[in-house]
């Protein structure tokens, strides 16, 4: 019994007793309906509430809207309904998650591949996902049965640089500048590891390394910001502040107070010269040898003079 059947017959019954009419409700029995309608009626309430609630939120995802919500016509509801009903035997493709795939999603493609999603075709047999790979200059689909759900891409294995890492890059150590040959990806936890380090289940950090080749001085080390170099034809010293790759491809390291120079010209170790060298040889008083033994001499002696310096 809905609860204004309840009301209506409470109602009578209070006017037969105004009236002196016998009847069969007593004053106890009447509290209780009463409490019974309240009860019903707070319950009732509560549910018409949750149903306004959810009648809202559909009309919210179907882009209706009202006065409070609510289209001002119920058919309105029924026909924007009618005309996105999924036929029966089909329905929409989804994650794994559950999440349904909307146009923009980035979906697999292929063994490896990332496809970003443009459009979805239903028909009898399944789903049929359009998109486009590298990127937008290549349309392709890929799709499945009804009901097999679209798995998320494996994430992106990224360098120092936020560069992505694919099989067969060349790699660096940001440190020293190590070579490492990408021939395996673990795109679940992220790491990369060379044939020789997969035999062996040892894999690297992608963080640790860059597609940048290090720049390399004279003495075959790496060049770095901030580090101290010299020129290789003089023992003043300059702190590398940039290095940079021109227009035609060529690298250029410019010197902090100083001026652009090519990475051959520089050096980490001091350069010897004939005053250091006489200067090392006189390190006290200049009046005697004591700062270099004889074969150190003729080592660097015989250095500067097949440089002829």
């Amino acid at each position: 019994m809905r609860v204004s059947d309840s009301i209506i017959e409470i109602v009578q019954d209070l006017e037969c007793l105004h009236q002196g009419t016998d009847i069969s409700i007593n004053g106890r029995a009447l509290a209780d309906a009463l409490r019974d309608v309240a009860e019903r009626a707070r319950v009732e309430e509560g549910v018409m509430s949750s149903c306004r609630d959810a009648l809202n939120g559909v009309c919210e995802r179907l882009g209706l809207t009202g006065g409070d919500g609510l289209p001002d016509k119920p058919e309105v509801i029924w026909a924007e309904l009618d005309r996105r009903l999924m036929p029966e035997g089909m329905e929409w493709p989804r994650f794994e998650d559950g999440d349904p795939v909307r146009i923009g999603d980035s979906a697999p493609f292929g063994t490896d591949g990332v496809m970003e999603v443009a459009g979805v075709e239903i028909n009898r047999f399944g789903y049929v996902l359009h998109g486009s790979i590298d990127d937008g200059m290549r349309e392709c689909v890929d799709g499945d049965d009804h009901g097999v759900a679209v798995k998320r891409p494996a994430p992106k294995v990224l360098d120092a640089d936020g560069v992505e890492v694919d099989v067969g890059d060349d790699l660096y150590s940001v440190e020293g500048g190590l070579k490492l040959h990408v021939s395996h990806i673990d795109r679940i936890n992220g790491k990369i590891a060379t044939d020789a380090m997969f035999s062996l289940d040892k894999w690297a950090d992608p963080a640790m390394f860059t597609h940048r080749a290090p720049v390399l001085a004279a003495d075959g080390m790496p060049l770095r910001e901030g580090e101290t170099v010299y020129l290789t034809d003089s023992p003043t010293a300059f702190v590398v502040d940039d290095i940079m790759t021109r227009e035609d491809g060529a690298i250029v390291v410019h010197l902090k107070n100083g001026a652009w120079h090519r990475p051959q010209d520089l050096t980490h170790d001091r350069p010897d010269s004939w005053k250091r060298l006489w200067m090392d040889m006189h390190p006290a008083d200049e009046t005697e040898c004591v700062g270099l033994n004889f074969e150190e001499f003729e080592r660097r002696a015989t250095a500067l003079a097949e440089r002829g310096r």
